[in-house]
């Protein structure tokens, strides 16, 4: 492992860049890659590498006329450090969301050499910033909500760093967009119907970043399944008739979905008499 090392020396009458400098280890011996002079200023710095274990480090310091100086200093080596490793569990990456819906966002985290409290966590947007900041639980997983998306598409990035400033970084990419609306206006709930006769449907749907007629809109009778795949016309109004739906009570689902897969529902309760 290396090991950065820095001393300060002087002398009343040499000049610092005159002077030996000597750096050793009990276990080790000389520490050779600390050579050269000191600075004008009197700094001698390096790095050097030691084995694991604890050392006495010593510096000397020789003169001109072979006086010395000498200090220490006991350290213990560690094993190397292991970056920590992550990644992101949710959302997934590609996904599309629902602007302004709270969001989870979930990775696991995970370091051979410290406990999942030691490392430290930061969730971020390349659009709209930090997120999040925090630390794992016991079990290495750090998890949050969030509903301030900006609208666009964002880089999601989990910044995961350990004690010593080793990194993991995981991304995924999202988009964030709006919902289309849908309004039901007819039937309304607890309109009966004869069996045969014509019911008729009316609904108005808007998106903000797809077109009306690009609107995918679904039907569906909790008795007969989807009846009508009707949609809208430039408009956003939609307006159709059926006269096949069966006997009983009927709960109508209509759904609208964008371009993107988000979708809204509304659901009304009919009854068509046998």
């Amino acid at each position: 492992l290396k090991v950065e090392f820095s001393a300060e020396v002087s002398d009343v009458e040499d000049d610092a860049e005159v002077l030996v400098v000597k750096w050793t280890s009990d276990e080790d011996g000389e520490l050779t890659e600390l050579g050269g002079p000191p600075t004008s200023s009197g700094t001698h710095s390096g790095a050097a590498k030691l084995s694991e274990g604890q050392h006495r480090i010593e510096v000397l310091v020789t003169d001109t006329g072979g006086k010395t100086a000498s200090d220490s200093v006991t350290i213990v080596v560690g094993k190397p450090n292991t970056s920590p490793s992550c990644g992101i569990d949710s959302p997934l990456d590609g996904a599309v969301l629902a602007f302004t819906d709270s969001v989870e966002f979930k990775g696991s985290v995970a370091d051979p050499d410290v406990a999942p409290s030691a490392l430290s966590i930061e969730w971020l947007s390349s659009v709209d910033g930090l997120l999040y900041t925090g630390v794992p639980d016991s079990s290495g997983v750090t998890r949050f909500n969030y509903g301030g998306l900006s609208r666009d598409s964002h880089i999601i990035t989990l910044h995961v760093e350990d004690d010593v400033g080793a990194v993991c970084e995981s991304t995924i990419a999202v988009k964030v967009g709006a919902k289309p609306t849908l309004t039901l206006i007819k039937p309304v709930s607890g309109d009966v119907f004869n069996e045969g006769a014509s019911v008729f449907f009316e609904a108005v749907v808007s998106d903000t970043e797809t077109a009306a007629t690009d609107l995918a809109l679904s039907w569906d009778s909790s008795i007969d399944g989807v009846f009508s795949t009707q949609g809208a016309n430039s408009s956003g109004t939609i307006n159709f008739s059926e006269s096949s739906l069966a006997g009983g009570d009927h709960t109508i689902m209509v759904t609208v979905s964008d371009e993107d897969s988000l979708s809204a529902v509304e659901t009304v309760n009919i009854t068509i008499n046998r």
